[in-house]
């Protein structure tokens, strides 16, 4: 029976100590959440996590599905940007500001032609939506986040 009980205890050691692993790996996989987390447990500066910029810009975009009208199955995740946030961390001045973007606005990319700027992300991805934006707004996207709606719903 003791040796049951030792083996049972190898087993679960083993599995949190992989489950552990993994989940260090994956928060390694993004300098966002890195980060997050380091600035949550270790009280890192934004700045010094940002590789010391002053601010980063980040242009936030919150995306639907494409759905066949008679079946409701959906045809393509992360299809339009029915939300488009355009949001600066100033981590000199501790503020964030933000400036949201009209879905139904009229934007011509060249060698893409005219279009409703929503539609820029089912286009070509978040790299279009972002050369959209750039396009009639001066400022440099640092970063684009794409949220879909089971990533809303999880929140």
């Amino acid at each position: 029976m003791k040796k049951f009980f030792l083996f049972l205890f190898y087993l679960v050691f083993c599995g949190v100590v992989l489950v552990a692993g993994a989940a260090a790996g994956w928060l390694r996989s993004s300098d966002v959440l890195s980060g997050l987390v380091g600035q949550s447990l270790w009280n890192i500066p934004p700045k010094k996590v940002f590789k010391n910029e002053s601010s980063i810009t980040l242009l936030i975009l919150g995306c639907d599905e494409t759905r066949d009208p008679r079946t409701k199955q959906i045809l393509k995740k992360n299809a339009r940007s029915d939300m488009m946030l355009l949001a600066q961390l100033d981590f000199d001045r501790n503020t964030i500001t933000g400036l949201s973007i009209p879905r139904d606005l009229e934007v011509d990319v060249p060698g893409h032609g005219p279009h409703k700027i929503n539609a820029y992300h089912d286009l070509g991805g978040k790299e279009l939506s972002e050369l959209a934006v750039e396009s009639i707004i001066p400022v440099n996207v640092d970063r684009v986040v794409v949220i879909d709606y089971d990533a809303f719903k999880s929140m």
